[in-house]
């Protein structure tokens, strides 16, 4: 997690980054910070080539948004 957040830091522009940093709070069961960081990523992933499914985003963001 760490490194994901000092790369987020650094480039938070990055798409891929913050998709990252969404994982990680997923897993720590942080779900409203996982939410805003999948949101932001699929935000910054528009016209851009990202290396997560989008339709995978948006299903989390849909499960996460229900709890």
């Amino acid at each position: 997690q760490k490194y994901y957040f000092n790369a987020w830091k650094q480039d938070s522009e990055n798409a891929d980054y913050l998709f990252n940093m969404a994982i990680s709070m997923d897993q720590l069961g942080k779900s409203q910070q996982a939410l805003k960081f999948y949101s932001e990523s699929l935000r910054k992933s528009e016209n851009r080539q990202v290396g997560f499914s989008r339709e995978a985003v948006q299903q989390r963001i849909k499960v996460l948004s229900e709890l």
